[in-house]
Parts: C-alpha cells; structure tokens; sequence
C-alpha cells in the first residue's frame, strides 16, 4: 500500500498539480472563494482528481500546523527510497554531473517550496532536507 503525502497552500498545490504528480484529493476549505482557489478546482476537475469542499478545522488538522491558504492536496508519494542512503547516492552520482540540493535549518514552508521549485527547474537530481 502506498503512503499518502499531504501538501498545503496555493503555491504548493499548483505546483504540484502541474508538475503531474499523481495526486488522490483536493481538499477547498468550504465557503471560501477565491479566483486562485477557484483556478486550483478547475485544474483538479481538468484533471480528474476528486474534488472535497471540507470545513475549515478538517484542513488545519490534516495540513499539521502548515498555513493551507484554505487548499490541500493528498498525494501518493513516488520515488521513496527503499534501499540505504549510500547505496541511493551512488546510484545518483553514476550519473553525469549531477546536482543535489543540500539544505539545512530551513524552517518556513514558503522558502522550502521556493528552494524545492528552484531546485526543479534547475534540474536538481534531489534536495536532501534533514
């Protein structure tokens, strides 16, 4: 059975929504409007990801302490390593000149998406957080 990862906030979630990851959920806090959350559920129905309006406690419960910006997603996770992390970066580093991103004491969620989506679209074989 594969984990269930949870994102939140509009950044995030658009992301993550155009970056094809494989996504189970969309989770809209009910009654709020707003055109980039309104952009975000076109996107999920597009896509046909199943779409849940839920009361606002249920997404400040799931997204623990993240600001959610009234939006999750609920995604499998892909790419999880299995075997020990020597083993993980050498098969990395047989690769020619690859790139990893190595960060530590990063502590707002919104600095670690903008490394993450820097770290993407330079080509980043992986960012490696503690």
């Amino acid at each position: 059975m594969s984990e269930t990862a949870v994102i939140a906030g509009i950044h995030a979630v658009k992301h993550a929504l155009d970056s094809g990851q494989v996504i189970d959920e969309l989770l809209v806090e009910r009654g709020r409007s707003h055109p980039r959350l309104n952009e975000l559920v076109h996107l999920a129905r597009k896509a046909g990801i199943q779409v849940t309006f839920a009361p606002r406690e249920r997404l400040k419960r799931q997204a623990q302490g993240v600001p959610h910006q009234g939006v999750l997603a609920r995604l499998r996770e892909q790419g999880v390593a299995t075997e020990g992390f020597d083993s993980w970066l050498q098969g990395v580093c047989a690769e020619t000149s690859p790139l990893l991103l190595l960060l530590d004491q990063v502590t707002d969620p919104h600095n670690l998406g903008a490394c993450m989506r820097t770290a993407e679209a330079a080509g980043c074989a992986a960012v490696i957080v503690p």
